[in-house]
């Protein structure tokens, strides 16, 4: 058998550096504070992207609620509009209500009766109609 040259020994000693190094990278990688530093980073980042979803979310609502309370004025007002034509037809009606309670009265006076109290099997007595 022939000696080793130099350059075997030497070669089987990189190779054997190379492949620890490879080890120590793995072992590195593997167990760096790096990826717990990677993973905080995308859970912040998907924190954040909640946030401003909510945040548009949120500003959207604002909108609508200020527009509601932009049309509580004009409503307010259509509703103090509609009490007072209430109020005149009211008024109006009241003259009507009136005569309807002197037309009862008047029928009372004369005896009309409603067909409901002929049809009565009591005596001779008559019933009037009430207001």
């Amino acid at each position: 058998m022939a000696p080793p040259s130099p350059f075997t020994i030497m070669g089987g000693f990189l190779r054997s550096i190379l492949g620890a190094a490879e080890r120590a990278e793995t072992d590195v990688a593997t167990h760096s504070p790096l990826q717990e530093v990677q993973r905080l980073e995308e859970k912040l980042e998907q924190a954040v992207a909640a946030a401003h979803r909510a945040a548009e979310s949120l500003e959207r609502h604002v909108a609508v609620v200020e527009k509601l309370a932009d049309s509580l004025g004009p409503l307010s007002e259509s509703v103090t509009r509609l009490t007072e034509q209430l109020n005149s037809l009211m008024k109006v009606t009241l003259p009507v209500a009136a005569a309807e309670h002197e037309l009862s009265r008047v029928e009372r006076l004369f005896g009309r009766r409603c067909p409901a109290d002929t049809s009565t099997t009591g005596g001779g007595e008559t019933e009037t109609p009430t207001s």
